[in-house]
């Protein structure tokens, strides 16, 4: 829509250094998140009713991706574009919860547990939850389909930190060196603002120069 002659900024023009504050503010906005839970959930636990210690883990679960949800209703570039992403996050906190609580009703209950299982549930969760956060800000972010392709980085990077820290003794020396709470969850999401990222390019790559595009 233009008005005397001037088009009417859409989401995706939106500045880049705007864009570079909005993902600064995300990923320190979940370490702050990260910190207060690790605080303040052993306190609650105390006082909460042993018959609902499932839903504290759920809400706990959950609550991140809830609030980058919401993050995404607000920042994404129209109405059925932010309800897409807000839904996948939401989507990517019941699989992280999920998941784990599957495992455990499946197997760990029933003492059925083997390696095998064990591995296949921890490779899910490492390759699902990524993939689907870096959908997530697509879904909310991104238009056209080529995009598509840097939300693969997500699960690659992460079964990449997996595989090194199941089998190579140098990352596993750094790790137990470098194992502060921060450190631990910036690896946490560094494949997820990574592919982010590479999908943010592609697009960038492939739309008309008239179009632009932000992150």
């Amino acid at each position: 829509m233009t008005t005397l002659g001037t088009t009417t900024p859409t989401r995706r023009e939106q500045p880049l250094l705007m864009c570079v504050l909005v993902a600064a503010v995300v990923v320190a906005g979940y370490l702050a998140y990260f910190k207060i839970m690790i605080q303040v959930v052993p306190h609650l636990a105390g006082h909460w009713p042993d018959g609902l210690l499932g839903l504290l883990r759920f809400l706990v679960e959950v609550s991140p991706f809830a609030l980058l949800g919401l993050v995404l209703l607000a920042w994404g570039r129209i109405g059925s574009q932010r309800i897409a992403g807000a839904l996948c996050a939401l989507l990517a906190g019941i699989a992280s919860w999920g998941i784990p609580y599957a495992y455990q009703k499946l197997f760990y209950e029933r003492d059925h547990i083997t390696q095998t299982n064990l591995r296949v549930f921890e490779w899910v969760v490492t390759l699902l939850v990524p993939t689907l956060v870096a959908l997530a800000w697509g879904l909310a972010r991104r238009s056209g389909r080529a995009w598509l392709l840097g939300v693969l980085v997500a699960p690659a990077l992460a079964g990449a930190r997996l595989m090194l820290q199941l089998h190579n003794g140098g990352w596993q020396s750094w790790e137990f060196h470098h194992g502060q709470w921060w450190v631990v969850r910036l690896e946490y999401i560094t494949p997820m603002v990574a592919a982010c990222l590479v999908c943010w390019l592609i697009e960038v790559g492939t739309s008309r120069p008239e179009m632009g595009s932000s992150a």
